[in-house]
C-alpha cells in the first residue's frame, strides 16, 4: 500500500482551495477490526472521531483520529498489538436517492503501532504513513444528522487491518 505520499497530500490540499460549499461535519464511528494477523488474535472494537468539510456536492475532505483497539492472542505469554492513527483523505459521494448516498474514500494514515508481551512489556513499536481506502453508504435522517456503514482497509506497518463500522455525523 506504499505510494507517493507527497503527491496524494498535494492533491488533497489542492481541493481545499476550491471550497464552494463551506459546510462541515463531525462524527463518530464504532467498528469491528480484522487485524490481518493470524486467526489466534482477537478482533477488537475500533473508535473513530471524524471531521470534514464539503468541497462541493460530491467531494469532501475528511480527517479522523482512529483507535484500532488492542488485539491479543490467548496463548501464554499473551501478545497484544495496539494501533492508532490520524487520517486525511477525500470522500466521493453518489446519491442513490434523496436520502441515501454511496461513497468511496481514500487517503493517507499516519499510524503508530506497538507490540507488548505479558511479563516483558513493549517489545516493538513503529510509526509510519500508508494509504487507506474504503467505501460505504450514508443515510440522511434529517437536515443535520446522518448515519452510515463503512468498510475501510488501512495500511499499518506490514499488515492491512480492515474495519467494518457504523457511524453518525452532524452537519453544520
Amino acid at each position: 500500500m506504499k505510494m507517493n505520499n507527497k503527491a496524494l497530500a498535494l492533491a488533497v490540499l489542492s481541493f481545499a482551495g476550491t471550497n464552494v460549499m463551506a459546510s462541515g461535519y463531525v462524527g463518530i464511528g464504532f467498528g469491528s477490526v480484522d487485524p490481518d494477523l493470524t486467526s489466534d488474535f482477537s478482533k477488537p472494537t475500533s473508535i473513530e472521531l471524524i471531521g470534514g468539510f464539503n468541497l462541493n456536492e460530491t467531494v469532501s475532505a475528511e480527517f479522523s483520529y482512529l483507535d484500532l483497539g488492542d488485539s491479543s492472542d490467548d496463548i501464554a505469554p499473551v501478545y497484544t498489538v495496539s494501533s492508532t492513527g490520524l487520517t486525511m483523505g477525500l470522500v466521493a459521494r453518489a446519491p442513490i436517492n434523496q436520502t441515501v448516498d454511496v461513497f468511496a474514500k481514500g487517503g493517507l494514515m499516519r499510524w503508530d503501532t506497538s507490540l507488548t508481551v505479558d511479563g516483558f512489556g513493549e517489545v516493538y513499536s513503529n510509526t509510519g504513513t500508508d494509504l487507506f481506502f474504503g467505501f460505504g453508504l450514508n443515510a440522511r435522517l434529517n437536515s443535520s444528522f446522518s448515519a452510515g456503514l463503512r468498510y475501510t482497509v488501512y495500511g499499518v506497518d506490514d499488515v492491512d487491518p480492515s474495519v467494518l463500522s457504523v457511524q453518525g455525523q452532524f452537519a453544520f
